[in-house]
Formats: C-alpha cells, sequence, structure tokens
C-alpha cells in the first residue's frame, strides 16, 4: 500500500491549491479590469453608402516626402483602389511629383478629385506647383475642384494677398471652381480672401481645440452654418473633417480608434442631415507627419499605415478591440511569479500576500499595455531607440519597485520571525566562551575620543579577550603616541601597533591584526574607534557562535550624540531604519550585511576564506558575502551594544554614503557570477535575492539620475523643437511616480511599526535619505565604469558663511533641482493643452524636491548646534548605559 502522505506534505498540497485558486481569481480580475472599460458602443449610426471624399497624400511609412522619397506609380494605384471601396472623391496636396500622377490614375478608378498645390515662401517653387496645378486640371476631366495652397496663410508661409493673386491666376486658365484650402477660422477673418474663391473650402479639425468628440459634432455644424451666413451663396465644401486614432489627449479631446469611430459615424450623419459635404481626414495614416504635428499627426487615417481598416462603419465599436490579448499577456507575465509567491510564503498572512500578488498583477497589465503600445506606434529608427531605452528604464523601475513592496508586506504582514536572534542571556549548559580578540583599527582619531572607546572596552563583562588597537599611516606622532599611552594605562589586555606604511586601507589594517591575535584567540570582533560599547555585548551575543555553522555575528550600529543637533537627529534615524527594518528582515533568511562595527567572526571562519579583501572599499559587506558563498551562516540580534558618532557635516555624510554605495558596486562585480550561479557557491536562493534586491536599492538611485538628467534634456527638446521632439507617454511616468509613494509608504509603514521614533523624526529619516539620491546614484555609476574609488572633492568653502557652505556642498544637486522646475515650468506652459504634460510635469517636480532636499540637509547641518537640556540628559544616559550595560 502506498504511504499515507504526511501532514507537511498535505500541507503543500493545500498550499499549492490555494495558490491556484487565488491566482484563477486575480487572472479574473485582471481579465475583468480590461474588459469592463472596453465594453461596445453600440447606439452609433451605420455607414451603409459610399463617403462623398477623402483627403489622400500617397506616402507609406518607408516613404519621407522631405527627402524626396515618393512610393511608386503601382503603389499609387493600390491606393486608389482601395480607396474607391469606400469613397467617391479624393482630394490631394501637390501638383508636383508622384501627386502630380494622381489624378490620372484616379480616373482608372472613376474617382472625382480636387486637385491641390502645396505653395510656401519658396516663390521659384510656387511657379512650379501653379504651372503643375494647371496642366492637371487641363489634362484630366475627373478634376472637379481646384486649391491653390493648403494652410499657407494658417502657417504664414503666404498673404492673403498673395493667395488671392494666385487664386485670380489659375481662375484664368482652368475651367474648373478654384479655391485655397484654410481652417474655418481663416475664412472668418478674412472676408476678402472669400471673395476672391469660387468656394470655401474649410478646415474643421474639433481635436484641435480640445473639444469631445459629441462637442465636436455641434461645433462642425455650428462653424459650418456661421460660414453659410457670411457667405450667402458661396459653396462650402469641408475640406478636412476627422478625428485621430492615437497620440496626446488635447484639453478635452482623446484620441483613440473608438473615439474616431464614433465621430465619422456620428458626423455622416449629422452631414446628411445637415447638406454639408465634407472630405473625411484622411485616407490612410501618415507616419511622416509626427515630424510636423507630433505624434497625433500620424493617425488620422480610415486605414492604418499598411492599409488595414481600423474600425467598422457599422455594428458595435470595441474602445480596445485588442484588450483579450493584452488580459491575456498580462495574467501570463504575473502567472509564474503569483503562484509561487501564494503557495511558497505561507509565512505570510493572506493580507500580505493578496497585497503583493495584485501588485504584481498591475505591473504585469503596465507591462503588457506598454508592448502593445510599441507594437502600435508608428517609429522611426531614433524613435524605437529612444522608447526601447525609456521601456528598459521603465521594466527596472517595476523590478525595484516589487522588490520594495515585497519588503514592505513582509514587514507588515509576516506571521512572527522565521530566525528570530535575540541575544543569548546564558551560555548553552556546557559550552565554553572562546577567547575573543577584539580589533581596533584607527586612522588620525583624536585620542580624546579614543580614550572613551578603549576605556568602554576595558569594562567588558566577560572572562576572555584581548584589544588590538591598530594605527595604520597617521603621520602625526601628537595623535598616535597619547593612544599607546592609553593602551599601556589599560593592561596587557590592550595591545598596540603603529604601522606605517601600510596599504590596503582598513582591509590592510585588520589583515595585520589578524596576523598578530593571540593563538587561542578563536573569535574575532571589530569596533570602530568612535564607539562606546556595553559591558555585556561579548557575554550576550559570543554564545551564539556554539552553533558550528555560524560564521558570524553582528549587531546594529547606533550612535550617542543625535540629540545634539537637528541634522545629526535626522540621519541617527535614516540609519536605523536599516538597522530595525532591513537587516531583520535578511536575517530571517540568514541574508545579513556585515558591516564593520559591531560584529564577531569566527576566527576559523574567517581565515578559511583568506580574510578581509584589501581590493574593495567595503571590507566587511564583502567579507560576509564570500562567508555565506562557502557555507558559512550568521546572526543578526537587533540590540544595541555599541554607540558611535553621527557625521558632522553634511559632506561627510555624503562621503560615507558615497564609500558603501561604491563598495557595493565592486563587491557586484565581483560576486555576481556566484549570486547568478555562473560560479558554484553555497549560496541559497533567498541569500542571493536579498543581496540582488540590496544592489537594486543602490542602483534605483542610480537609475533616478539618469531619468532626471534625461528628463531635463528630453524636456528641453520637447519645449525648443515641439514639432519634432515629442514628450514620452506618460506610461512611463507611472513607475516613477510609483516609486516615490512606495518610498513613502516605507517611511509611513515600516518606521511606525518598526522604528521607536516620533512622526518629525521619522519625517527628517525620510528628508536624509532623499538627500543622498543623487549621491548614491553617483556612486553607483562609477562603480560600474571603474575599479578604484574616484576622488571626492571636498568644496572649498570653509572660510565662507555657513550657508554658502551648504551651497556648495549641494551645489551638483541643487543645480539638478533648478533645471528639473524650469523645464517643469517650461512644459506647463507650451504642452498647457496636453493632458499627458501634467504627468511629467509633476514627475519633474518630485524629482526636483528629491535633488533639492540635499541643500535642505546641507542648509540644516549649517545651523548652529543648540545642545538641549533634554538632549544633554538623554546623551548622559546612553553613556551611562554603555558603563553599566543597563539598557533597553
Amino acid at each position: 500500500m502506498p504511504a499515507e502522505p504526511t501532514k507537511k506534505t498535505r500541507g503543500k498540497t493545500r498550499g499549492w491549491i490555494g495558490a491556484i485558486a487565488v491566482t484563477a481569481v486575480i487572472a479574473l480580475g485582471n481579465v475583468a479590469f480590461w474588459a469592463l472599460p472596453n465594453q461596445h458602443e453600440r447606439e452609433l449610426p451605420a455607414v451603409t453608402e459610399p463617403l462623398l471624399g477623402a483627403a489622400y497624400s500617397p506616402f507609406r511609412p518607408e516613404n519621407d516626402p522631405k527627402a524626396g522619397e515618393e512610393p511608386t506609380v503601382d503603389q499609387v494605384r493600390e491606393d486608389l483602389a482601395l480607396v474607391a471601396t469606400r469613397f467617391r472623391e479624393i482630394r490631394t496636396y501637390s501638383a508636383l511629383g508622384i501627386q502630380g500622377e494622381v489624378p490620372s490614375l484616379a480616373r482608372e478608378r472613376g474617382l472625382k478629385v480636387t486637385m491641390g498645390s502645396w505653395l510656401d515662401k519658396d516663390e521659384a517653387k510656387n511657379d512650379r506647383e501653379i504651372e503643375a496645378l494647371v496642366q492637371g486640371a487641363r489634362r484630366n476631366p475627373n478634376v472637379t475642384r481646384v486649391l491653390v495652397g493648403n494652410e499657407a496663410i494658417l502657417r504664414a508661409d503666404q498673404t492673403p494677398e498673395q493667395i488671392i493673386a494666385r487664386i485670380r491666376q489659375v481662375k484664368s486658365q482652368v475651367r474648373q471652381p478654384v479655391s485655397t484650402a484654410e481652417p474655418w477660422h481663416v475664412w472668418l477673418e478674412h472676408p476678402e480672401l472669400g471673395r476672391a474663391a469660387d468656394f470655401l473650402a474649410v478646415h474643421i479639425l474639433p481635436y484641435w481645440e480640445g473639444l469631445t468628440v459629441e462637442q465636436s459634432i455641434d461645433h462642425t455644424v455650428a462653424m459650418y452654418n456661421r460660414l453659410k451666413r457670411m457667405y450667402p451663396g458661396k459653396p462650402i465644401l469641408v475640406a478636412e473633417a476627422g478625428w485621430p486614432s492615437d497620440g496626446r489627449a488635447f484639453n478635452k479631446a482623446v484620441p483613440s480608434i473608438a473615439e474616431e469611430a464614433k465621430f465619422i459615424r456620428q458626423l455622416v450623419a449629422r452631414a446628411k442631415k445637415e447638406g454639408i459635404n465634407f472630405y473625411l481626414m484622411e485616407a490612410f495614416d501618415q507616419p511622416w507627419k509626427r515630424y510636423d504635428e507630433g505624434g497625433v499627426g500620424a493617425y488620422w487615417g480610415y486605414w492604418n499605415a499598411d492599409r488595414q481598416p481600423k474600425f467598422d462603419l457599422t455594428g458595435p465599436v470595441d474602445p480596445l478591440p485588442a484588450w483579450p490579448a493584452i488580459a491575456l499577456a498580462a495574467a501570463l507575465i504575473a502567472l509564474p511569479l503569483n503562484l509561487t509567491f501564494l503557495a511558497r510564503r505561507r509565512d505570510m498572512s493572506w493580507t500580505g500576500r493578496l497585497s503583493f500578488v495584485v501588485l504584481v498583477q498591475a505591473a504585469a497589465a503596465l507591462v503588457a499595455w506598454v508592448g502593445y503600445r510599441f507594437a502600435v506606434q508608428y517609429m522611426d529608427v531614433s524613435g524605437a531607440v529612444a522608447g526601447g531605452v525609456l521601456a528598459v528604464l521603465m521594466g527596472m523601475l517595476v523590478i525595484l519597485l516589487l522588490s520594495q513592496t515585497l519588503e514592505f508586506v513582509e514587514v507588515l504582514f509576516a506571521r512572527g520571525r522565521r530566525r528570530p536572534s535575540e541575544p543569548v542571556e546564558a551560555a548553552p549548559e556546557g559550552y565554553r566562551l572562546p577567547k575573543v580578540s577584539i580589533h581596533v583599527p584607527a586612522y588620525n582619531e583624536p585620542p580624546e575620543m579614543m580614550r572613551e572607546t578603549l576605556v568602554a572596552l576595558s569594562r567588558l563583562d566577560y572572562p576572555d579577550f584581548e584589544v588590538l588597537v591598530i594605527d595604520n599611516n597617521t603621520k602625526d606622532e601628537a595623535v598616535w603616541r597619547p593612544l599607546e599611552r592609553i593602551c599601556t594605562e589599560l593592561g596587557p589586555r590592550f595591545r598596540f601597533f603603529h604601522v606605517a606604511p601600510l596599504e590596503g586601507f582598513k582591509a590592510g589594517a585588520l589583515n595585520y591584526a589578524l596576523r598578530h591575535t593571540a593563538e587561542d584567540s578563536e573569535v574575532i570582533a571589530v569596533i570602530d574607534a568612535d564607539y562606546v560599547v556595553s559591558p555585556d555585548w561579548l557575554r550576550k551575543m559570543t554564545p551564539h557562535f556554539a552553533d558550528e555553522k555560524v560564521g558570524f555575528v553582528q549587531s546594529p550600529q547606533d550612535h550617542r550624540d543625535w540629540q545634539e543637533h537637528p541634522f545629526k537627529t535626522a540621519t541617527n534615524w535614516e540609519y536605523a531604519g536599516f538597522f530595525d527594518i532591513g537587516m531583520v528582515q535578511r536575517n530571517d533568511h540568514d541574508a545579513i550585511v556585515q558591516h564593520g562595527t559591531m560584529t564577531m567572526i569566527r576566527r576559523k571562519a574567517l581565515e578559511s576564506v583568506g580574510g578581509w579583501s584589501e581590493w574593495c572599499i567595503c571590507e566587511d559587506t564583502e567579507l560576509g558575502l564570500r562567508l555565506m558563498e562557502n557555507g558559512w551562516s550568521s546572526v543578526y540580534s537587533n540590540h544595541r551594544f555599541g554607540w558611535g558618532v553621527t557625521p558632522d557635516s553634511f559632506m561627510a555624510y555624503k562621503k560615507q554614503r558615497f564609500r558603501w554605495a561604491y563598495g557595493g558596486m565592486q563587491i557586484m562585480r565581483g560576486h555576481l557570477g556566484y549570486i547568478l550561479g555562473r560560479k558554484r557557491s553555497a549560496l541559497k536562493p533567498m541569500q542571493k535575492y536579498h543581496f540582488l534586491a540590496g544592489w537594486a536599492g543602490w542602483a534605483a538611485d542610480a537609475l533616478g539620475l539618469i531619468i532626471a538628467v534625461l528628463s531635463v534634456l528630453w524636456g528641453a527638446l520637447a519645449i525648443a523643437f515641439p514639432a519634432i521632439v515629442e514628450l514620452p507617454s506618460s506610461l512611463f511616468v507611472v513607475p516613477a511616480l510609483a516609486g516615490f509613494a512606495i518610498r513613502t509608504m516605507h517611511i509611513i509603514g515600516l518606521y511606525q511599526g518598526r522604528v521607536n521614533c516620533t512622526i518629525g523624526q521619522r519625517l527628517g529619516a525620510c528628508l536624509a535619505g532623499l538627500s543622498l539620491s543623487f549621491t548614491i546614484g553617483t556612486a553607483v555609476l562609477y562603480g560600474l565604469i571603474t575599479r578604484h574609488l574616484p576622488f571626492f572633492r571636498t568644496p572649498k568653502a570653509e572660510n565662507q558663511p555657513a550657508v554658502m557652505q551648504a551651497f556648495q556642498m549641494a551645489r551638483a544637486e541643487t543645480i539638478l533641482a533648478v533645471a528639473l522646475v524650469g523645464v517643469a515650468i517650461g512644459i506647463s506652459i507650451v504642452y498647457a493643452p496636453f493632458v499627458e504634460s501634467r504627468f511629467w510635469v509633476a514627475l519633474m517636480l518630485l524629482q526636483a524636491a528629491n535633488y533639492g532636499s540635499s541643500l535642505v540637509m546641507a542648509l540644516i547641518a549649517a545651523l548652529p548646534a543648540r545642545k538641549t537640556r533634554a538632549a544633554r540628559k538623554a546623551a548622559k544616559a546612553q553613556l551611562l548605559a554603555a558603563k553599566t550595560g543597563q539598557h533597553a
């Protein structure tokens, strides 16, 4: 008989069944999300008879008329055969080149032609146009009307007087009625033009007036009747009337396939009732027009550029015909991650799991929608490259958002801790506390500060330890000699080494100490020169090494001077967020970040991996990852046992974070092969994930910096050349705006639950974190392209007022913030009617606030210190705790 399924097996089975059921519900919700807004438009009049006419430009996607590229005669014949199935007449825009051949080719299909000519400021070319127009009208009996120029007055290429003169010139040579084509308002403003023309060729395009489709039909009829009253008895032809199927929303006018279908079908019915003759704008989409009219200029055709009809003129109209394919793609993209997450993360409440999978589905929907938009857009090589870059950036943002959201739901909705690692109050029975060698690297450190550090170490409540102070490369003997005397005063446990020269920076000093460590020391502990430790540090943390798999043990960094200044307060709580939130989460998956103070390493483990790496400026984090790659486990106890000092200035704060981020990129480059599985290691999947996610967090600031710079450059070009450079789709703004939302949620939600600080301190931490975005982004970019830490220039402003020093310290960030604000203002003016521009303005202002926060922090740091009575009391209490070990 088969074995009975175990309780664990039954739990896994139920987990997968539940995951499949919930995933199916989420997928159905995804379908409903796409289906509900895409119901058929059923109340539309049907168009069953051929329409009067259409504007016809023969150019295909591969043609650039500005470069003299034209379709072949056979291609024009194919077009006209298709046009004749829906329209009785066409109008053209030029009498030269292939367009001059259209009337004779149209005659083969029985199409009548309103023949046009293109007039601009080149009078010699205008003469050729007029001559060709006259000859074409004479040769082709199917030419029923003649147009002298198209919107030449609107463009200010010709004056009304020049156009009137050309009309009279042509009228004297042809038998057909002669006019020019202009928008309705030009005819109202220049009655002399109407008197000179045989008929009015009027353009009425309500999209450009920002009206809805429903308003547009009434507007078209109203403008027609207004002209009719102004010019009684004068024939009127609406020479262009249409709606774009794609492009930017212009005030209330929203371009789409459904809106184009609604406009045409409603206008046909209304025009028939009112007796209005109109030509549809236009027969085929013309991608080249996006350079003159923006992206929307490419999408006015009844047929697309591939000569396929966009919609039916009878029956229901789908607002988005492709929605089933988009919904399916979104469901398939999200399916693997959602199914696996729901089945495996049963350590999290259903609220947390559902929150995450819904966001994953939303991200998949965004990706599917962007993919669809790329597929239906007309793009040249430059547009495809630019769009591809934006798509890659957006994809990276989506991944980063999902990573941050996973941390968010893990923190808020976890069912307890997976690996609670509290300080050990009593060592396990039979476990002998090992000897600990404490290494204190120092370089040019103030003797007064070092005395506090070393005296605190002398008070450790631990049976067997030594302290090695390694002063490396301090040149001033007046600085390092007092340290030597302090160590002598504190007794034989303390040994002092002054080594100069010594290469390898801090890692070199630690390797030197390792070589001089007592033979019987089994654990190496490291603290920074400014740290005052609690007497119970070793006694409560060393017992974690009773587990032979543990390679290193970590306690958080903390600070003792943060109460004396608002800048220090903000930075202190910004640090606390990492230790109280991120490190706790990483400990659940045995994936903590080792940092170079308050850390303890099993000596055997340290020596087995070759000691500290001197090639990396973040030798502590690199060592921790290397230990994990070799199968060693870690322990993190979120309990404060030591307190250092916060950076004294904004520049010091920036330099520290630059070093961390740059070192993170060094580590990534050195270890990515192990993370991705190209090299063998003992790393577990969640360890790999957390290190990738950590690096991605650094990369997010680099990505934000790239997007900010691109926003300024692209926005400036879009302002200067709006007809050539268009703002990217607002779809690309969504992940960036979501990033700001996630960061805000992180501060409000995660700090609320994990960090014991006030709302004001929370906001200060948020400001401090934002102020480093530029520094981290720059460090990451440097780290990806260089192998050695670049020189970090200190602004030469020591003798200037504090405010000027602040501006110097945040100069680059301030310049970028001002540029973003300037471009945002320019876009809000130039693109005021375009609804989507508001998203870009919002993004740029948020980016400006992000980088402007650096100046704010620099100004706060420049404030004079005001050590309040409460701050002095808190500082004394913390130092007392360090001396006695009586702390929370």
